[in-house]
């Protein structure tokens, strides 16, 4: 088994992995308050840990009860990540009856300012997962704002023009003319203390 876990396991890692192992990759999803709360299955649906947490979503946030921890209990706590719970009807054709966590969407908290208004961080994971479902475009990225209305998009891949005119066209999508920004191919993504993420802000306000 190869298991991918602490960052998101973008749609193009798999066959890079595959390539190299022969295998597929397995995601998890998790924290140190809760330990594991939701993983793949052979189906490539992520099923709750029943067992060990209970899991909400308020207003698309995750609320998550660690059913382990007798020490010190773990009850409602808002982990800080927007997610997506399956209808509990919705079965999975493994066999197994456990909920299922849609998707997790970035996040708490993080703003993008633009020269007029502000964004939640969120828009980058609804702008690569639209190029992903809808143009079939895999992108590993990473978004960096240095100053209020300016964005640098940085892309591991190189894309051809009509690709990048994609790409343009769905930032304007969710930022219009509010924000300048510049693209950056085939460059290597940053890691912040050794964790990567896809939003680095280093705006004072």
């Amino acid at each position: 088994m190869i298991k991918g876990t602490s960052e998101k396991i973008f749609e193009s890692y798999h066959s890079e992995i595959k390539k190299a192992f022969g295998l597929d990759i397995i995601s998890e999803y998790g924290a140190t308050e809760s330990g594991i709360i939701a993983y793949e299955c052979i189906e490539g649906n992520m099923h709750l840990n029943m067992e060990g947490v209970l899991v909400e979503e308020v207003d698309g946030e995750i609320i998550i009860t660690n059913l382990q921890l007798q020490s010190f209990p773990i009850i409602r706590y808002q982990l800080g990540d927007y997610i997506s719970l399956a209808p509990r009807d919705k079965k999975c054709a493994c066999g197994m009856n456990h909920l299922i966590l849609e998707e997790v969407t970035g996040r708490i908290g993080e703003n993008v300012y633009g020269i007029h208004n502000t964004y939640p961080s969120l828009y980058f994971y609804y702008i690569f997962k639209n190029l992903s479902k809808r143009e079939h475009l895999n992108l590993n990225y990473q978004v960096i704002q240095d100053k209020k209305g300016v964005l640098e998009f940085r892309l591991e891949q190189e894309i051809n023009d009509i690709e990048m005119t994609l790409l343009r066209d769905e930032i304007k999508v969710y930022f219009k003319q509010d924000i300048l920004i510049s693209i950056f191919t085939n460059v290597k993504l940053l890691a912040v203390n050794g964790k990567f993420k896809s939003f680095i802000s280093n705006v004072k306000l």
